[in-house]
């Protein structure tokens, strides 16, 4: 899609990262910010956002790129999720010999007997 408005217009949601615009502008550098978060209803949404300024002389401008990129950091934080899990199951069962180990003298006084 491609607007030629004032930004303020066209897009409001972009203001709070104008001095990053602006610094890509004056520094002919391209800027990249990741994971912006923003809501829709009650839904988390995600965004990236690109800033390539034109690098013509007789003009000042920027492509400004926005990607929803909600699905990714979505399965990234899934991924994360299962590596936390998977390092406490393999974690839990050294825990729980070591603490029979320590635990296992304090028992030996006792006769353990069954009722029938």
């Amino acid at each position: 899609m491609r607007y030629t408005n004032p930004l303020e217009e066209s897009c409001d949601f972009l203001f709070p990262y104008l001095n990053l615009i602006t610094d890509s502008l004056e520094k002919k550098l391209t800027n990249k910010v990741e994971r912006i978060q923003y809501n829709v209803g009650d839904k988390n949404n995600f965004l990236d956002i690109t800033v390539y300024p034109l690098l013509d002389t007789t003009r000042s401008g920027a492509v400004i790129r926005i990607d929803d990129v909600t699905q990714r950091i979505q399965m990234e934080d899934m991924m994360v999720q299962s590596e936390k899990c998977f390092l406490w199951a393999g974690l839990l069962p050294v825990w729980l010999m070591k603490l029979i180990t320590r635990l296992g003298p304090l028992f030996k006084p006792f006769k353990i007997s069954s009722v029938d």
